[in-house]
């Protein structure tokens, strides 16, 4: 039986995450025992973990020296700082967070950071076969500084322009991995062109469609409400246009276009958002459900899926909703190519509300453009086979 690592730097909600979790309850327990670390500690994902899989708990200088932003997840693993070690790492953190905030990026100050004092950490005290860096950077780093495998992988889930990090520190670790997963060509194409010495070890692998995660009832008032029905799918932060979204909907309805906007999901920007539905009077357009992990059975219910994020790697939401033939608008986010064929899979608009709103009137009032969507993407899911990315998966770390 093959031991298999996974590491992430949280396990909180989001697709990443929920993608990792669909693959851990598809892989073959008689062949791979699995083991979950977690840099950030526990998070609301590890509650739905199978009960065979084996959570490790991460090292408190393991923790500090990923210089985390301050917060409760700080404030719980101060408790632990009771050591020489655990002390001169919190002075490092302290430094580190100081020079990132008022001297250069918090995400430069937090590379160098590891690399320079990388050598001081404690290691993993279990060897395995393969370790896997899921959510890249620290992650990463994590497994190629601080774990005993045969094979170690690195999973790529976004643009790596867009993430701003130091290049030089960041192609020290991608050369020492054996093989690095791209969740998309474009994702592929971005990673080798700034780094061409890994190239010969990179593959592209989809994520699994989170097709058996049927855990949650589906909120009456959602199920219940008979008008247009637009979902979004996303975890609540700055990147994901969701200011947009509300400016959209309010041009909507001062058109007369009668629709209600759900949102799956919670995150950072929560009560940013929802003061901007406030202040424009949405409270009934705009409904914010909060976290749900089954999203496919809301999808089911929808008569518009809407993405109106900044970037992405590839949308797990995106195809959840190609997945249900659900009709989609979406923003001209980098890599969307891959995902939406403009006018056939989906609408693709442009990053203003009024080309948004356009976009969606346009599904809303249009009811052949409705049904020429749902059967183009009848025709696109046909040739999807959800064994084929987990026998990809296998392959890799075999």
């Amino acid at each position: 039986m093959k031991k298999v690592l996974f590491v992430v730097s949280n396990f909180n909600i989001g697709g990443p995450q929920k993608s990792l979790l669909n693959l851990i309850n598809s892989m073959d327990r008689e062949k791979y025992s699995v083991d979950i670390l977690s840099l950030y500690g526990k998070g609301q994902l590890h509650d739905y973990l199978p009960e065979d899989v084996n959570i490790v708990e991460p090292d408190i200088n393991h923790y500090l020296l990923t210089l985390p932003n301050p917060g409760l997840s700080f404030l719980k693993f101060l408790p632990r700082v009771n050591n020489f070690s655990a002390y001169k790492n919190l002075y490092r953190y302290i430094k580190g967070a100081i020079k990132g905030k008022f001297i250069s990026s918090m995400n430069y100050s937090r590379q160098e950071y590891w690399l320079k004092y990388s050598k001081d950490l404690p290691r993993l005290n279990k060897s395995y076969d393969v370790a896997i860096g899921v959510s890249g950077g620290h992650s990463i780093m994590y497994v190629v500084d601080c774990v005993e495998a045969e094979k170690k992988i690195g999973w790529i889930r976004t643009d790596y322009r867009v993430l701003k990090r130091n290049a030089t520190i960041d192609k020290v670790y991608f050369d020492k991995l054996d093989k690095i997963i791209c969740v998309s060509h474009i994702c592929r194409d971005i990673l080798t062109e700034t780094f061409p010495s890994v190239i010969s070890n990179t593959e592209v692998m989809y994520n699994l469609l989170p097709t058996s995660l049927n855990v949650d009832a589906v909120d009456d008032n959602y199920l219940n409400y008979s008008g247009f029905k637009i979902l979004t799918i996303s975890r609540l932060d700055p990147n994901k246009g969701l200011e947009l979204g509300v400016a959209a909907v309010k041009d909507l309805l001062e058109k007369g276009v009668k629709v209600k906007w759900f949102i799956l999901g919670t995150g950072s920007y929560y009560k940013k958002i929802q003061k901007l539905i406030k202040y424009y009077n949405l409270d009934d357009d705009i409904i914010l459900l909060g976290f749900k992990l089954d999203t496919i059975s809301y999808l089911r219910y929808c008569d518009l899926y809407f993405h109106p994020s900044k970037f992405e790697g590839k949308s797990n939401a995106i195809d959840e909703a190609k997945y249900c033939c659900k009709p989609i608008v979406t923003t001209n986010f980098p890599t969307v190519k891959e995902q939406v064929k403009d006018n056939y899979s989906g609408l693709v608009a442009n990053f203003d509300s009024t080309g948004i709103s356009e976009k969606i009137e346009q599904v809303v009032r249009d009811k052949n453009v409705r049904s020429a969507l749902v059967s183009n993407l009848r025709s696109e899911i046909k040739s999807e086979d959800e064994s084929d990315k987990l026998n990809k998966f296998y392959n890799i770390i075999n």
